[in-house]
């Protein structure tokens, strides 16, 4: 993968797509109320996919990793962007339960009106 030029973590963000669309396509999932939960890195790529599908209603992280320098790895991504910033563009949209990176919170807090993201637990996430 990494020879074609992507990253293993790319290749998830292709895979939710995927499933997203599967989703979708299921006479009984409302598909304006698609829910992508993810823990850690994984939490990330749920993030972005729902940052290029742009119809997903909410997206729930459970201890994200607060950079790119944590995980996880995509070709680059660094020179354009990091995981507080895609954050914050799907501010009203994220849900955070665990641990809230300082460095997510103060992108968050930069937003005009300040966003709170964290949650005590899942249930609330879902509110």
């Amino acid at each position: 993968a990494v020879i074609a030029g992507y990253s293993f973590d790319g290749i998830r963000i292709f895979e939710i797509m995927q499933g997203i669309k599967a989703l979708r396509a299921l006479p009984e999932v409302d598909p304006e109320r698609v829910i992508l939960y993810g823990r850690g890195e994984m939490g990330i790529n749920a993030l972005y996919a729902a940052l290029l599908d742009g119809k997903v209603e909410r997206v729930i992280l459970e201890s994200p990793t607060g950079s790119h320098l944590e995980g996880p790895y995509y070709p680059q991504v660094l020179t354009v962007t990091d995981i507080p910033e895609v954050t914050a563009l799907l501010a009203g949209k994220v849900r955070v339960t665990g641990n809230l990176p300082i460095e997510i919170e103060q992108a968050l807090g930069r937003l005009s009106p300040p966003v709170t993201a964290q949650r005590a637990n899942l249930a609330e996430c879902l509110e």
